[in-house]
C-alpha cells in the first residue's frame, strides 16, 4: 500500500450521510507516492479510524492512477 503521513488535524463540524451534523476533525493526509495532500473528515482522531479512512483514500487514488493505462 502507498505511504502516507498525517500533516495536521483541525476540529470541525461536518454533515454525515444521514444529514446529521457531526463534531469531528479534518485530517490532512500527504500521499507520499502521489505527492498530494488530501482532507479526510473523521469523527475521531483514533488511529484506527484515521488509518481506515486513509487506506480507503489510497485505494481510490491508486484506482484513479490506473485509469486509461
Amino acid at each position: 500500500m502507498a505511504n502516507y503521513k498525517v500533516e495536521r488535524t483541525q476540529p470541525t463540524v461536518y454533515i454525515d450521510k444521514g444529514g446529521r451534523p457531526i463534531q469531528g476533525f479534518i485530517v490532512y493526509v500527504h500521499l507520499v507516492d502521489f505527492d498530494e495532500i488530501h482532507e479526510l473528515s473523521v469523527p475521531s482522531l483514533s488511529p484506527d479510524i484515521v488509518s481506515a479512512a486513509a487506506d480507503d483514500l489510497i485505494e481510490q487514488r491508486q484506482a484513479l492512477a490506473e485509469l486509461g493505462g
